[in-house]
């Protein structure tokens, strides 16, 4: 006899989203716009601007949003579009143009590279701490999906996974989270310095106690700064599905066991090199998926807490394409928690579909590829649209909408019926 239903929800998420001005200082931007009363460092969305002169860069911060549902990542995203679009005007009155990091204007002119830092909010310390180590096991199938090399007149030739990360010296591969409680993360620090690293939050992935959360929030910030809004969208409801599977586990007692420190660092410098061309070290034991104890991942972290082996040892190898399929498909059951459709995935869904089916472009990315060459003098403001654009699927949606489009279309039917088949059989929405 059924006495109860728990429904396990999506928690918020914040946003730090990284746009480049070419052609204008973006603090003069700013603050030219704010005398102009045209756009402030405040917005629509209860974010801010914030200028970053010696970077080229302004900062859009998001506060947390929650997603949960088709309906507010609708409204959230109309209301990114809002913002943007507005500082997009005050940057063109500055003889400037607004666009995504990592993108070239024009032949020989310098790329602005830069990421998206996300925080996803944590209920307790136990989810924290399994939310991180989560993320940490899938640190390399993130930067892969997210990572993008430079666009642009002239850049035809880099074919780095992530430009951003390769070049940074501000990044530090994530380690296991034994706890997140304040104490524990006392001895992670210490640990940390010891081999020279000052900050926690240098990692790709750290917890962040804030009076905010009551568990505080999970720092995400190895995805590189995405071209569109339907490319955010889909990174987002990656990431809040991830979220939902860590407070599954948590719900039933169970944590996340560690991988190899060495493999998470070599998959991780894989990921980076070559993106969704690279090739992934697996291990023998792999965690198993609703399967253990709390007890059971305990007598499993200590040994890897700082690099050790942890038990497993490396064996064969998967394409980081595969991986990052299986990953989407693995989170089916909390991509329909959140009522997600395929066209709202399909940044993702096309990236690992569409390539064994011969279509190009596949992502975004190659997308501004195209349009630089068919299009150089007109590609800047092309990319600055693209950049507002808050359609589900984003831009490339579009352009794929012709002679490939059976391909394409056969691609979504299979996620749109993988989704439907969840849906029907599952007694939770």
């Amino acid at each position: 006899m059924l006495v109860g239903l728990t429904r396990v929800g999506a928690a918020r998420q914040a946003v730090t989203m990284g746009l480049a001005v070419a052609g204008a200082e973006p603090g003069s931007v700013l603050a030219a716009s704010a005398a102009a009363t045209t756009v402030t460092t405040a917005t629509a969305t209860g974010g801010r601007f914030v200028a970053d002169d010696a970077r080229s860069r302004i900062e859009l911060r998001l506060p947390p949003l929650w997603l949960g549902t088709p309906a507010a990542r609708d409204e959230a995203m109309a209301a990114i579009a809002a913002d943007l679009s507005d500082l997009a005007r005050a940057v063109n009155a500055q003889r400037a143009v607004l666009l995504p990091p990592g993108v070239r204007p024009a032949p020989g002119a310098p790329a602005v590279t830069g990421g998206d830092v996300h925080r996803l909010e944590a209920a307790d310390e136990a989810e924290l701490e399994v939310l991180c180590n989560l993320l940490r096991r899938h640190t390399a199938v993130l930067i892969a999906l997210a990572g993008r090399a430079v666009s642009g007149p002239g850049a035809a030739g880099d074919r780095v996974g992530s430009r951003w990360l390769a070049d940074s010296r501000e990044h530090l591969a994530a380690r296991y989270v034994g706890s997140a409680a304040p104490g524990h993360l006392d001895r992670v620090r210490a640990q940390l310095r010891r081999e020279g690293i000052a900050d926690l939050e240098r990692m790709d992935v750290a917890p962040v106690p804030a009076p905010d959360a009551a568990g505080g929030y999970a720092l995400v910030r190895c995805l590189d700064a995405q071209t569109s809004l339907g490319d955010l969208r889909a990174l987002m409801l990656l990431l809040a599905a991830l979220g939902l599977r860590a407070r599954r586990m948590v719900r039933g007692g169970r944590r996340e066991a560690g991988t190899p420190q060495r493999v998470v660092e070599r998959n991780r410098t894989r990921a980076v090199a070559e993106g969704l061309r690279a090739r992934f070290e697996t291990t023998a034991e792999q965690p198993k998926r609703g399967k253990g104890t709390r007890r059971d991942a305990r007598a499993a972290a200590p040994a890897d807490q700082f690099g050790g082996s942890g038990g497993s040892s490396v064996s064969g190898g998967e394409a980081a394409r595969s991986a990052a399929r299986r990953l989407l498909i693995e989170l089916v059951p909390e991509f329909v928690n959140l009522g997600a459709s395929a066209l709202e995935l399909a940044p993702l869904v096309l990236a690992v579909e569409l390539p064994p089916l011969g279509v190009r472009p596949a992502r975004t990315t190659e997308l501004l590829d195209e349009i630089a060459v068919g299009d150089p003098s007109g590609f800047p403001a092309r990319v600055q649209a693209l950049l507002c654009d808050p359609t589900p699927g984003g831009p490339l949606l579009a352009r794929l909408r012709g002679p490939e489009s059976g391909r394409v279309t056969l691609a979504l039917e299979s996620w749109r019926a993988r989704l439907d088949d969840r849906t029907a059989g599952s007694g939770e929405r």
